[in-house]
Parts: structure tokens; C-alpha cells; sequence
């Protein structure tokens, strides 16, 4: 009996030790890693996309807005821009002098970003370690290609894809076979249809309110021909289209934006459709 209370004692001693060795023993440090910027996205106003070879790309922000600048001014997409500063919260695991640069491919850098006050170069991708070397002022970082992907190659890149801002609100919409007039609280549609409701004409207003493009570019030229169609606002400024096109997709040309919106073949078709179809 006695000597099972030794061999129970040793045992807890032994346990207590290790405890004590892996309590006190010294913990390896985590990675120290570098932060890109100390910029906000809040405190960003401006952003400018330059690539060796082609025209650079600029945008200002306006209150809660980003537009386009240069070459062309047109709204921005939202989540365009969102992706693009997601780049201030980068981190990178190295921080290298910034020497010799033309080993990374930043001398100079074919793609170089400036977000607010600060810019960023980005040059080769390493092949070992698939990270992306960027010149911020006196050193080299390595990031994810995923932050350079984020930046446009083309203006059409970063061109929003809502037919109508947020603040650009209805008050009557005219298309070829239909119009809707909103007055006195109600909306109106001209030709009459008979046992339509209210309910009916905002299903189909919402389609016009809300339409989201799959693609949107700058047009070539001033000549668009087809169809016309009217978007008068609230405010008093009419939006005036172009139906270039029905199929295989519906194609509307925004005149005041020089902005061509493609909507895929059914969309189109409900957007077009009388107020009462489905």
C-alpha cells in the first residue's frame, strides 16, 4: 500500500512538473507583420490608377458618392471602389529596403495607385512565394496579387452598373408603347389598362428604380439609334435613352452619361413589358 502512495505521489509530481515546464517555458513570438498605410478609408477622397502604357484613371469622392474624372466623368461603382481600399488594411509578413528595385519590377512600377495623399507601387509576383512586391515610400512589402487585381485596366472597369443613382428618383417613365405619370400621390398610366393597381405599376417601376446592368461601357461616338425612352426625376432633370436593342440583349443608352447599359435578355424584356405583365 505504501508503496503505491509513492508511486501515486511520483506520478503527480511529475504531472505538476511538466505543467510548471509548459507554463513557464518561453512561447515562440507570432510573426510581426507590417501595415501598408495608416490611412483610413474614410479619410480618402481621391484615388488615381496609372499603368504604364494606358491613360491613367482618377475618381472623387463627393459626400457619400464616388465619380469618375478623368478621362471621363461618370459614377463609379460603389463595390469598385470598396475592393480597390481594401488595400490601406494590407499587411505583409516582409519589409525590405528599397534597393536595387528593378530586381521586383519597381523601376519603375507598372502599375502605381495613389489613394488619398499616399501611393503605392506594385511590381513582380514572387514565383516561390506568389506575393506581390509594392514599393510605400522607403521599403518593399509582399502582399496578395488580389489587392493589384482590384484596380481597373480600362475606365469601363469601374463604371457603375445602376441605370439611376440612389437619389435619382422617378416621377414619370416613358417607353415607346406606355407611359407612367406620377400625380397627386398616384401613378397614372397612359394608355389606361384596365384593372391595374398601384400595386402593379410600382412591381414594374421597381425594375426601372432598381435596374443593375451586367456590363456597362462608354460609347463611341454621338450617334445612337433606336427607340426613344424618357426617365423624368424629381428634381426636375429628365433621363433621356436609347433602346439600341432588344435582343439577344437589351441594350439602353444613358444620353447625359454617354453610358451604354446591357441587361440580359429576360430583364429586358420585364422592363420593357406592360405595367400589368408579370
Amino acid at each position: 500500500m505504501l508503496v503505491r502512495s509513492w508511486i501515486n505521489l511520483a506520478c503527480l509530481t511529475a504531472v505538476l512538473a511538466l505543467g510548471a515546464w509548459l507554463w513557464l517555458a518561453p512561447r515562440e513570438a507570432p510573426p510581426r507583420e507590417y501595415r501598408l498605410s495608416s490611412l483610413e478609408s474614410s479619410q480618402v477622397d481621391r484615388i488615381r490608377v496609372a499603368r504604364v502604357g494606358l491613360l491613367p484613371i482618377e475618381l472623387q469622392r463627393k459626400g457619400e458618392r464616388w465619380r469618375i474624372t478623368a478621362p471621363i466623368t461618370a459614377r463609379a461603382a460603389p463595390i469598385k471602389v470598396s475592393q480597390m481600399l481594401e488595400l490601406l488594411a494590407a499587411r505583409s509578413r516582409e519589409r525590405l529596403e528599397a534597393e536595387r528595385l528593378e530586381r521586383y519590377d519597381l523601376a519603375p512600377p507598372p502599375l502605381t495607385v495613389t489613394l488619398g495623399s499616399q501611393s503605392f507601387g506594385f511590381g513582380m509576383v514572387n514565383p516561390v512565394t506568389h506575393q506581390q512586391y509594392v514599393l510605400v515610400g522607403d521599403a518593399v512589402y509582399l502582399i496578395p496579387p488580389r489587392y493589384a487585381a482590384a484596380f481597373p485596366l480600362t475606365v469601363d472597369d469601374v463604371l457603375t452598373r445602376n441605370l439611376l443613382a440612389p437619389d435619382e428618383r422617378p416621377v414619370a417613365i416613358e417607353l415607346p408603347h406606355v407611359r407612367a405619370t406620377l400625380r397627386d400621390g398616384r401613378w397614372h398610366v397612359e394608355p389606361a389598362i384596365d384593372g391595374i393597381s398601384q400595386d402593379d405599376v410600382n412591381r414594374w417601376l421597381d425594375r426601372w428604380r432598381h435596374a443593375i446592368a451586367a456590363a456597362t461601357e462608354v460609347v463611341d461616338g454621338n450617334t445612337q439609334t433606336g427607340e426613344r425612352a424618357a426617365i423624368q426625376l424629381a428634381d426636375g432633370r429628365t433621363v433621356e435613352l436609347t433602346i439600341e436593342r432588344r435582343e439577344p440583349e437589351l441594350t439602353l443608352v444613358r444620353r447625359d452619361e454617354g453610358l451604354r447599359f446591357r441587361f440580359p435578355a429576360e430583364v429586358g424584356r420585364r422592363m420593357l413589358a406592360r405595367p400589368d405583365s408579370s
